[in-house]
């Protein structure tokens, strides 16, 4: 009896993590949609300053995205996550260095990893929502 009250406290546990790592992707997502624009039209005029705080903005994303996908044990989306942090990573060095090039291939393979994962890994709902697949 005491195992079983055990494991259900722990499975409890796990489900309110798994709940609260959902959100946090969520936010995480929502963020990435707020900044990539902006970032994007900063980097066109090779404005770094700006385009700086967007770029930090997604190493912290893909942190959160590959965090929720390795629990949920999705070796496409993890890979797809890790490419897109190496990506932001490489992005915000370019743009400290003030190296446009370098700065628009980062964004651009960065921003290629998005499309992939929606398409495996999100449905439209009805409403104009989605929800993870």
């Amino acid at each position: 009896m005491k195992n079983l009250l055990v494991l259900a406290l722990l499975a409890l546990g796990s489900s309110a993590l798994f709940a609260d790592n959902h959100e946090a992707f969520e936010a995480a997502m929502k963020k990435a949609g707020k900044t990539m624009g902006p970032l994007k039209k900063a980097l066109d005029v090779n404005n770094f300053v700006d385009a700086k705080p967007g770029a930090q903005a997604l190493v912290e994303i893909y942190d959160t995205t590959e965090k929720f996908w390795k629990e949920r044990k999705a070796d496409d989306a993890i890979q797809s996550s890790m490419t897109g942090k190496a990506a932001a990573a490489a992005l915000l060095a370019a743009v400290a260095a003030e190296k446009s090039d370098d700065a628009r291939a980062a964004f651009g393979k960065l921003a290629g990893t998005c499309k992939g994962c929606h398409e495996a890994h999100r449905e439209k709902l009805a409403d104009g929502t989605y929800k993870i697949k």
